[in-house]
């Protein structure tokens, strides 16, 4: 029986949740498989492991100036040095080491560097000998994410323009696949949309645009776009979703009552973003990996709001230099773009003649699947 570990570090929800969509899809193939998933943060001081997330969200949406320019500084061979042994010293766990030591895995993936980090310490002492493979989880590098690339036997990224970049910095071209963000296999479904729009009352006759508040610390900041939609009084029903931050919802849904938006549904976590996307004329978000991915795969348009510094802004670029998204970075912009999706066929048949030319995101997992069983030599 092969043996994977997925590893990951709660700093934000993507790494998890793709760390989850793959043990999920990698145990739908192969009963063979043991697998085991570990945060990271779980193995430090808990006091430590949760004022670092804490700071990290803070930092994240409250301050993307001072993001931004942490993530600038530390994108460097010479800033970088001497993370690798800070790192190491942070999750220095005898616990984490036991545990992995024990499960003594054939292949690893990681969604976070600090756990490729981790693995390639291992790695070298000869504590355990696994294949790796990391996976990152946006449309552009950091060097962060690449200073285990010796002990590491593939990268896993989404875009070819993110490869040349990887390149240029120095790391093998054999080790780089472009396969995309691996996510939940529920967006290769078939979807009916009639019986979707009949579940949720929406007659299909008008535009429907979804919009994803975010759930995290920064998503009280998408507010003021809800409120600009509203009063842009769009012929469109609008579907907000705003995750687990039920502050955010409660607002929401005080904004939808003040301005008497009957068009306007304002939902806190759903189990059914795949259906509510797929019905979908354009997405309105902030440039995460996992959601963006999600559009890219449904072939979704979308508008960009909330930008911040650091990795979001690299996304930002990728889908907006391509033409699979709009600028909402701001107010003015966000009501610009959303007029001219609204009411201009050719800026929305522009964006989804170029998401069909979009060949970075189809069948990222199954790729990652089979990379997985040719590197563990498995055959049934």
């Amino acid at each position: 029986m092969k043996k994977v570990l997925l590893m990951y570090a709660t700093y934000g929800t993507g790494h998890k949740a793709i760390a989850k969509y793959v043990e999920d899809y990698f145990k739908s193939k192969n009963e063979d498989l043991k697998i085991m998933n570990i945060d990271l943060l779980d193995y430090v001081m808990p006091m430590m492991g949760k004022t670092a997330n804490i700071s990290n969200k803070i930092i994240l949406s409250g301050n993307p100036i001072l993001w931004g320019m942490i993530y600038k500084f530390f994108d460097s061979k010479i800033t970088t040095f001497g993370t690798y042994r800070l790192v190491s010293k942070f999750f220095d766990s005898e616990k984490l080491k036991k545990e992995v030591v024990d499960f003594n895995p054939d292949l690893v993936i990681s969604t976070h560097f600090f756990a490729s980090t981790s693995i390639s310490r291992y790695k070298k002492k000869g504590l355990i000998d696994a294949k790796l493979i990391t996976i990152i989880p946006d449309y552009q590098s950091h060097e962060l994410w690449l200073q285990n690339a010796k002990t590491e036997d593939a990268i896993i990224v989404a875009s070819k323009e993110e490869k040349r970049e990887i390149v240029k910095k120095g790391v093998d071209s054999s080790k780089i696949r472009i396969y995309g963000i691996p996510i939940s296999s529920k967006f290769n479904a078939k979807f009916d949309h009639n019986k979707i729009l009949k579940n949720l009352s929406l007659s299909g006759k008008r535009p429907v645009y979804l919009f994803f508040g975010g759930g995290g610390l920064g998503s009280k900041t998408s507010l003021p776009y809800l409120k600009e939609l509203i009063k842009l009084n769009l012929d469109a029903d609008i579907i907000f979703v705003s995750g687990h931050n039920n502050e955010v919802k409660r607002k929401a849904q005080k904004i939808v009552q003040e301005y008497d938006a009957d068009n306007v549904r304002v939902f806190g976590f759903v189990t059914n973003v795949p259906e509510l996307t797929s019905i979908s004329d354009a997405v309105i978000t902030k440039p995460g990996g996992i959601t963006v991915t999600e559009c890219l795969t449904l072939k979704k348009p979308m508008v960009l709001i909330n930008k911040t510094a650091g990795h979001e802004k690299g996304n930002f670029k990728y889908l907006t230099r391509n033409g699979y998204a709009l600028n909402g970075s701001s107010i003015r912009k966000f009501k610009k773009s959303m007029a001219a999706i609204y009411s201009n066929k050719k800026t929305i048949d522009k964006l989804k003649n170029n998401l069909s030319k979009n060949k970075d995101a189809p069948r990222a997992m199954e790729k990652l699947y089979n990379l997985s069983m040719e590197l563990l030599n498995y055959k049934k």
